[in-house]
């Protein structure tokens, strides 16, 4: 399967020193971020973990992905019940 079909869902988008993301970011993982590869934070930082999200982002940056990231880029997905169909996003 080509690099352009795979997803990977990872923890760490609070910037946890452990989480993968974090250490994907630092290239202390076994998965590697190359040139063009989108990674999608679909949380927004809690009060506290601002500069260690900020810094999990610029590090994935300088590695050549594309971040997505925010209030207005949070990622949604449609919620459907019996009809009704809604969005939910992170706040």
């Amino acid at each position: 399967m080509g690099d352009e079909r795979v997803v990977i869902l990872t923890t760490g988008s609070q910037g946890e020193p452990l989480a993968a993301m974090t250490r994907i970011a630092k290239g202390e993982h076994q998965v590697k971020i190359r040139q063009g590869d989108t990674v999608i934070f679909s949380a927004n930082p809690i009060p506290g973990n601002t500069l260690a999200v900020v810094d999990t982002i610029d590090r994935l940056m300088m590695l050549g992905a594309k971040v997505i990231y925010g209030v207005t880029k949070a990622f949604t997905s449609p919620v459907t019940r019996p009809g009704k169909t809604t969005s939910s996003c992170s706040p």
